[in-house]
């Protein structure tokens, strides 16, 4: 039987090392997951899910016990995805080559706003990654994430991997390529935060994947419905206190996704998100 979510986001630590315009400044106590709390998380997730996302704010790379913690869920047989900034990529390298992850994710995006010199050293560390990858785990998919507007180093990475130009680029209507084998660029819109905006962007119409195919657990314990709750804003329960189960099957858990459902977005929070607007035709 198949399971509940398609995955569900595994927040490791809200600190980061860098200081992104498009992402909210962080304003809960920073913290990383203890260990014993991420295996005892990863036990209940197993129940819900096949997949569990290391994201939601926070650099996981930076957890001192990631490899740790990341074998620990792979040996509970779930799927192992990953997304990073890649400012601590050649750290965990050998680490990632191993060929257990289903999929990284580089937020090239966020070398608009480092150093040159940083910025020289990532995207050199993403690109021998990558073709390391490429010939060592063929069936691990690689994401190249960008904003349409601002796609920094494209040039450097056409020349790294011998792609022209215009293959990187989506057609029409969509925003994510194949560039070769399971490497994929993608260019998505810049959009608003649910915590950053101070207007509802959509009204009480609307429809979210929040609660339907995944939910978050923050570094705190916290659950929330969705990846964008960045603040824990639409808290349904802490694991520290409940199950899972008692969480997702919670009268407001229920009522938050019955809403999406039919396409209602009953929280405050989600009326605020600019991102949901993508799911209004789905």
């Amino acid at each position: 039987m198949a399971k509940r979510f398609k995955h569900i986001y595994l927040e490791l630590t809200n600190i980061c090392d860098r200081k992104c315009s498009f992402c909210p400044p962080v304003k809960r106590e920073r913290l990383f997951m203890s260990v014993n709390d991420a295996e005892r998380f990863l036990v209940q997730a197993a129940e819900y899910t096949e997949a569990v996302y290391f994201h939601l704010q926070g650099e996981p790379l930076l957890h001192p016990d990631f490899e740790q913690i990341t074998t620990f869920a792979k040996n509970l047989g779930l799927i192992l995805k990953l997304t990073t900034n890649a400012s601590h990529l050649k750290k965990y390298s050998e680490y990632l080559l191993k060929g257990d992850f289903f999929q990284i994710n580089f937020s090239i995006q966020s070398l608009n706003e480092v150093s040159e010199t940083e910025r020289s050293r990532v995207k050199n560390d993403i690109a021998d990654f990558t073709a390391e990858a490429l010939k060592k785990c063929p069936d691990m998919y690689i994401n190249f994430r960008w904003w349409q507007d601002s796609p920094p180093d494209l040039q450097f990475f056409c020349e790294k991997f011998n792609v022209p130009h215009e293959k990187w680029l989506p057609a029409e209507g969509r925003n994510h390529t194949r560039i070769t084998g399971r490497l994929y660029s993608s260019f998505d819109r810049k959009f608003v935060w649910p915590v950053n905006s101070v207007e509802r962007l959509n009204g009480l119409h609307g429809s979210c994947r929040g609660l339907i195919d995944h939910c978050g657990i923050l570094c705190d314990g916290r659950v929330v419905p969705c990846c964008l709750d960045s603040g824990g804003d639409l808290t349904l329960g802490n694991l520290h206190s409940e199950t899972l189960t008692e969480i997702l099957n919670s009268p407001e858990a229920e009522k938050t996704a019955d809403g999406f459902r039919h396409k209602k977005r009953i929280m405050p929070l989600c009326q605020r998100c600019g991102f949901a607007s993508r799911f209004d035709s789905k």
